[in-house]
């Protein structure tokens, strides 16, 4: 056991340090900014950053304090989640400290306090999402069959139909996952309306059925 004079050594960055540093360069490149136009945009918003320090921190070579990376979002453009965590980057865990089943869906919601971690917080979100996803889904499909929807309604449901269906189809996802933790023969916990969907497969890129996540 160490004494109290023994200097303890920090942590080595982790997979959070690690997200953002991949994070950070992929959304620098995406805005157009090489090292150089990131730290003089840091800069003009009084958190400097030098250019060589920007790339110890997307080379691992330096860790992200706090500060550093709200002011990155900040710069960027974009929300400190979306630096924190990312979707395209495969593997489990998805944060320092986060357990295996937890995705970055399940990250971003539970930064920005729509959820807790536990397993039961977490059903209780995705139901939610599943049924309001569900009764827009369906709203919008209401408009396009109205014969007094406008042109212009019309557009605007073409393109707001494949984003609301995407979200239908991920709460769905993530309620297969998570309650695929519980064996057939046992009672899931009780949140809310929550449909039970084990062993109900959905093929890829399908919406889930009209009946689930319409009513309650």
């Amino acid at each position: 056991m160490a004494s109290n004079n023994q200097r303890i050594r920090g942590n080595e960055i982790g997979t959070t340090g690690s997200v953002v540093a991949t994070n950070v360069k992929t959304i620098r490149g995406r805005a157009g900014l090489d090292l150089r136009g990131l730290s003089e945009r840091l800069t003009e918003l009084g958190r400097p950053i030098s250019a060589s320090g920007l790339s110890k921190i997307e080379n691992l070579a330096k860790r992200v304090e706090v500060d550093d990376l709200i002011a990155i979002a900040a710069a960027l453009g974009v929300s400190p989640t979306e630096i924190l965590f990312s979707k395209e980057i495969e593997g489990r865990p998805v944060g320092s400290g986060l357990s295996d089943d937890v995705s970055a869906d399940d990250a971003i919601a539970w930064a920005t306090m729509k959820t807790g971690l536990s397993v039961e917080a977490r059903l209780g979100y995705w139901t939610g999402v599943l049924y309001e996803a569900g009764q827009k889904h369906e709203s919008l499909l209401q408009t396009l069959r109205r014969e007094d929807a406008q042109d212009w309604e019309r557009e605007r449901v073409r393109t707001e139909i494949p984003l609301v269906a995407a979200r239908h189809r991920l709460a769905w996802d993530r309620l297969s996952e998570l309650q695929s933790m519980f064996p057939a023969d046992q009672a899931l916990p009780m949140v809310g309306a929550m449909p039970d969907i084990r062993g109900i497969t959905l093929p890829p890129g399908e919406i889930p059925p009209p009946a689930v996540g319409v009513g309650r």
